[in-house]
């Protein structure tokens, strides 16, 4: 297993995902705020973000996926999430999730430049992709400000409670 980076920006640390942050990810995980662009519904019960640590960490020892809780430095409170999904050949597709008391305010942008660096260094990647739905301009924004671009747009690409969704994909590659 890989000794995995934790890393700070100018606000935040980011570490790995830890099971005493369920409290945390059940706040932002039961918004349907938060929840509106995302796979899955709102949670209605703080065991559902138990399990879904769990899984993250299993995801860890299997180094599938890597998952990092993103805490704010001056209060220690987990506001979100980012993670690493290894698809083979060198290319990885990035997440993210952030409580919605906390939008607009610049912590995913601040998050997601450093994380993609790391990914190129020391995970070897090559590429990471990244996949949001259309109507999601923020992401878009957050994507295209760090270095990513367009690649394709999956006409109802995604379901979500029987609506379909466009599907955007787009990558950013290693320039090293």
């Amino acid at each position: 297993m890989k000794n995995v980076p934790k890393f700070e920006t100018k606000r935040l640390i980011v570490r790995l995902v830890s099971l005493e942050d369920f409290q945390d990810y059940y706040e932002f995980c039961s918004d349907p705020l938060v929840c509106k662009y995302l796979t899955f519904n709102p949670y209605t019960s703080s065991y559902q973000a138990k399990r879904s640590i769990e899984n993250m960490i299993r995801a860890y020892l299997a180094e599938t996926d890597f998952n990092y809780s993103i805490v704010l430095k001056d209060t220690l409170k987990v506001i979100g999430s980012i993670s690493l999904s290894f698809k083979g050949n060198h290319i990885a597709e990035l997440g993210y999730i952030l409580n919605s008391k906390y939008w607009n305010k610049g912590y995913i942008s601040e998050v997601v430049n450093s994380f993609v660096s790391i990914a190129f260094i020391y995970f070897d990647v090559n590429i990471v992709i990244a996949k949001y739905l259309q109507d999601n301009i923020a992401s878009e924004k957050i994507l295209i400000k760090n270095g990513f671009y367009k690649t394709n747009i999956i006409q109802n690409g995604f379901i979500k409670n029987g609506i379909y969704y466009n599907l955007v994909e787009c990558q950013r590659h290693n320039n090293a």
